[in-house]
């Protein structure tokens, strides 16, 4: 196993974490500024109000993306497993 091989498994990680969680982060971090406005126009106080709207649509986020998410993960699975038979230095 050489350096530029472990540096590419690491950067498949990283790049697969970043896709994975770009929708939910984004559903996220999209729901959480339209609850910061929506709490600064009514002068709202309510730390409860914000929670529940994310955490409803991070839920529904993962219903749409779940089967693309485990798509994509079980293909680096697969991926890294390949390797990993390649690397054997013996025959099966």
């Amino acid at each position: 196993m050489t350096i530029s091989t472990v540096m590419d498994v690491l950067t498949g990680m990283l790049v697969l974490g970043a896709k994975v969680s770009t929708p939910i982060m984004g559903i996220g971090i999209a729901i959480g500024l339209i609850i910061a406005i929506f709490m600064a126009a009514t002068q709202l106080q309510e730390q409860s109000l914000q929670f529940v709207p994310k955490i409803i649509a991070i839920g529904m986020t993962l219903l749409v993306v779940g089967p693309w998410m485990l798509d994509i993960f079980v293909t680096y699975t697969i991926d890294i497993f390949e390797r990993i038979a390649t690397m054997s230095p013996g025959q099966l």
